[in-house]
């Protein structure tokens, strides 16, 4: 199974739906409310927070779909994230939602940027027990490989040190 940056996914997905969720529901509450004056400026801006919370879907779609490009997918959505402050000035505030998921999508898109493969402990299979850093990737690799399973840099030999002599008693 292929290693997948699932924290920035699943942050950048509640990212998206908060930031088309709340700015949709605050709109509509806005816009039906007795104080509510919908201008065109309004509509224009409920019209990009939406497309931006789209685009940050979108993204961390191909996010999960692709994850070797976790740079690029994770910069667009911190792009989109943050350009998606315009929810703040689409009615209500996007209920708050539109701040929250802007926030969810920078965050998990700097993880998306900041992600490596193999850096996590891999599971209680056949390969548990000890493990080792890498001196080339630096990702932890298991005592048992003569090479590293994700460079293919050979494992440092190490020698353990000699018993020597006995403690005086």
């Amino acid at each position: 199974m292929e290693e997948r940056p699932l924290t920035a996914f699943i942050l950048s997905l509640l990212g998206g739906l908060f930031v088309v969720v709340g700015t949709g529901l605050g709109f509509v509450l806005y816009s039906s409310s007795p104080y509510g004056y919908v201008s065109e400026l309004t509509g224009i801006l409920v019209g990009v927070s939406i497309a931006f919370g789209i685009l940050m879907l979108t993204m961390t779609m191909l996010l999960y779909r692709r994850p070797e490009l976790h740079v690029a997918w994770g910069v667009t959505i911190l792009v989109f994230a943050s350009a998606s402050i315009t929810s703040v000035f689409s009615g209500y505030g996007g209920l708050g939602l539109g701040v929250v998921g802007m926030v969810l999508g920078i965050v998990g898109g700097a993880m998306a940027i900041a992600w490596r493969p193999g850096m996590g402990v891999l599971g209680m299979g056949a390969h548990s027990g000890a493990y080792r850093v890498c001196l080339t990737c630096g990702r932890m690799a298991p005592f048992g490989y003569a090479f590293c399973p994700f460079c293919g840099a050979p494992a440092p030999v190490v020698n353990p040190p000699s018993p020597g002599p006995p403690p005086p008693r």
